[in-house]
């Protein structure tokens, strides 16, 4: 029964996947490594996501150093809404230590896109969280695996199969993640489990912030239109120690 689950989910979500008229290309605000000036679709490489919030401490992440205002990020007393500031070369088990740090002080936290004017409001999970959130008796528990060579969709009906039944749901498309196909296969598992209002990105330990800012734009409809009401993003425990230089 589970199997034939499985193989319809399959289906529903490659039906909505299929190519729909281009959109048209977006301006490009930097890293033709991130989002690509040449492509006979352009849409498919297109980041969106929400207003970048004004009233917020920014915390810039360069490799192993955190800052808060220019200064070595110390306590977070008084911080209620936080904007995470990266570069192209920072990654995720780098700044692991500071989402632990927002997560267990239950701040608000927001990722800023490196190469576009947009951030994304992020429900920080950590390993044993996001197991707890697996472990829930709720249909669909979608989440977004992110490997190197591409995107794996999984449900709690087993992951989604693409063209490689070796490899991942959506691979890379010239490189690049494809958004598109991103966002029409979401789209399609909120259809298929309508009291899911949340999805989850599960990166690798060793993916770069702003591959990970990028994926989180495939979570989204339409600029500022969000698939589900909330993205968790899943990050290492680790007892690593901010330090305040690089």
């Amino acid at each position: 029964m589970l199997q034939c689950l499985h193989i319809f989910a399959c289906v529903v979500v490659f039906e909505g996947c299929k190519p729909t008229t281009p959109e048209a290309p977006a301006h490009q605000h930097s890293s033709a490594d991130m989002t690509p000036t040449r492509s006979a679709d352009a849409g498919t490489f297109r980041v969106w996501g929400d207003p970048i919030p004004k009233e917020a401490a920014r915390i810039e992440l360069l490799g192993g150093s955190a800052k808060l205002g220019g200064k070595p990020l110390g306590e977070l007393r008084g911080v209620g809404r936080a904007l995470l500031i990266t570069d192209f070369d920072t990654f995720l088990a780098e700044v692991a230590p500071v989402l632990g740090m927002l997560d267990r002080s239950a701040i608000e936290t927001w990722l800023v896109h490196p190469a576009a004017a947009v951030a994304f409001k992020l429900a920080l999970k950590d390993e044993r969280a996001f197991q707890s959130w697996l472990d829930q008796p709720i249909p669909g528990r979608i989440r977004v695996v992110q490997r190197a060579d591409g995107l794996e969709l999984q449900t709690g009906l087993g992951k989604l199969a693409g063209p490689d039944p070796n490899g991942p749901t959506i691979p890379l498309r010239e490189g690049q993640l494809d958004l598109r196909l991103l966002r029409q296969s979401l789209l399609s598992l909120q259809r298929r489990f309508q009291n899911a209002n949340d999805a989850c990105l599960v990166p690798s330990f060793g993916t770069e912030l702003a591959k990970i800012a990028t994926a989180l734009s495939g979570f989204y409809r339409a600029p500022g239109e969000r698939i589900f009401s909330e993205i968790c993003l899943v990050y290492p425990a680790t007892p690593s120690v901010v330090s305040g230089d690089r």
